[in-house]
């Protein structure tokens, strides 16, 4: 179990603990009651939720609680995170976000004043019917991809035609991120398409740091 390799850490304060297989019987019982402990703290509040997954070996889903506590304190909790087997549909997943209001955290529909999400369509589509259950909601997406989506909608036509050349002939070339390092003494920031800000990183890196890049490897229309 993880209480053996974290021992050490657990044991900071000078007090031995029972053997893994005696502190098993305890994770249901400190589970359940730090749910209580957040039951009790979410009632009576106007709550916003936050959700996002992650796929890869099925779905990991979680979700955040955000509310102004009575000494006007922004609070944020994390009140879900499952696996699934596979990424859910928006019937699903509307599902999951329902019960977990209602059956876990035994909050009344009314308690929840919004919902915030990234712009996946099936977010989209869970939110739009989680909307007719929850009636004091509000669907607000993402800031940092509503940035994103505004900037992708810039009239800038010469900078996505030598981001598309660049991501595709330096940042898959091994001597050319070499010479870069040599350049700027800095390793090259990588690029995913799967983390939708990476793009970004690569932009600031490039603006940061070009003036490096020797005039006779810029190429001239």
């Amino acid at each position: 179990m993880k209480s053996d390799y974290l021992r050490p850490l657990l044991e900071r304060a000078g007090v031995k603990l029972t053997s893994s297989q005696h502190l098993r019987y305890y994770i249901t019982k400190i589970e359940a009651l730090e749910f209580q402990t957040l039951q009790a703290e979410l009632q009576d509040e106007s709550i916003f939720l936050m959700f996002d997954g992650t796929r890869r070996l099925g779905e990991a889903l979680n979700a955040v609680a955000r509310f102004c506590n009575r000494d006007f304190e922004l609070v944020q909790r994390l009140v879900q995170f499952v696996t699934l087997e596979s990424s859910p549909d928006n019937i699903a997943l509307s599902s999951t976000l329902t019960n977990l209001v209602a059956r876990d955290l035994g909050l009344p529909f009314e308690a929840i004043s919004g919902w915030g999400r990234d712009s996946v369509k099936v977010n989209g589509t869970a939110v739009t019917r989680l909307l007719i259950t929850f009636p004091n909601s509000t669907d607000l997406l993402c800031i940092c991809h509503t940035l994103n989506n505004a900037g992708d909608h810039t009239g800038f036509p010469e900078k996505r035609e030598f981001m598309t050349a660049w991501l595709t002939l330096v940042q898959n070339n091994n001597s050319a991120k070499k010479l870069w390092q040599a350049f700027t003494s800095h390793v090259m920031v990588g690029f995913s398409n799967i983390r939708w800000w990476s793009r970004q990183e690569v932009e600031n890196e490039l603006a940061l740091n070009f003036n490096f890049v020797p005039g006779r490897y810029m190429v001239r229309r």
